[in-house]
């Protein structure tokens, strides 16, 4: 199973990737946006909260195996729906947020 510690810096991490995408839809980053004019910058910032989702949901999948003394060849049904639960929660709140306003 993962240390906590990458857990906890995963998480860290994707908690800082928030405001940059708040103050880039904002339109804060004055000095970004002339120099970006294919928006590269937000969807490589878009891309690592991808990878770096996959990878936190993936350690705490694998860690909530192990506290139920399940490994991957067999795993928790329990845990493997409530993974699946907030696989789809996340979506459908990221595409909520997808649709509302930016004051």
């Amino acid at each position: 199973p993962a240390p906590l510690t990458v857990l906890v810096s995963m998480v860290v991490i994707r908690v800082i990737f928030i405001p940059c995408i708040l103050s880039y839809a904002k339109g804060h980053l004055h000095w970004l946006l002339p120099s970006d004019p294919l928006n590269l910058s937000i969807i490589l910032v878009y891309g690592l909260m991808s990878f770096s989702g996959g990878i936190c949901a993936m350690l705490l999948s694998q860690k909530a195996q192990s506290l139920c003394d399940h490994d991957h060849r067999i795993p928790c049904p329990i845990v493997s729906q409530i993974t699946w639960i907030a696989i789809q929660l996340g979506g459908l709140i990221g595409v909520s947020f997808s649709c509302m306003k930016i004051l």
